[in-house]
């Protein structure tokens, strides 16, 4: 009996664990291929972002626009396409009260570019479509709008 047993362990063996270094390799070359994809994901949102914020500072004339592809520094150049105070980059820091201010800020720019406010909400809360509206804003029809400009408060 014990003999078949270990006969059993021995077949077991060598079917689902003798090769080791194959499993560990494939596994280790899938964990490898979901890291390319992340950092190839987010370079492609990087540059989708920064470029649709780049056209709509050059679109409403406002300065800086290389701003866009300075992490922080775009959020300088996102309150002033706005027409909002450059303090609002410290709430633009602070999780949970970015989101407001991100949908204010995105609600301000979809005006001053003659789309309607809730282009921003859009913006500020649905994931992806965000991406779509950003585009569209930047390569769209436009008609630029004016809006108070808060900057001096």
């Amino acid at each position: 009996m014990i003999s078949l047993l270990s006969q059993y362990a021995d077949d077991f063996g060598y079917y689902y664990g003798s090769d080791y270094a194959a499993y560990n390799s494939g596994l280790a070359g899938l964990f490898l291929a979901m890291i390319l994809a992340v950092i190839i994901a987010v370079v492609v949102i990087y540059i989708i972002t920064s470029l649709s914020l780049y056209k709509i500072a050059q679109r409403t004339n406002t300065k800086d626009a290389f701003l866009a592809w300075i992490p922080i520094a775009n959020l300088y150049l996102l309150t002033q396409i706005a027409l909002r105070p450059a303090w609002w980059i410290v709430l633009m820091l602070i999780p949970i009260v970015n989101i407001v201010f991100g949908i204010l800020i995105w609600m301000d720019i979809s005006k001053r570019m003659g789309k309607p406010d809730w282009w921003g909400v859009i913006i500020g809360i649905v994931p992806v479509v965000d991406f779509i509206f950003m585009l569209m804003l930047a390569f769209g029809d436009y008609k630029l709008t004016k809006i108070p400009d808060r900057r001096k408060g």
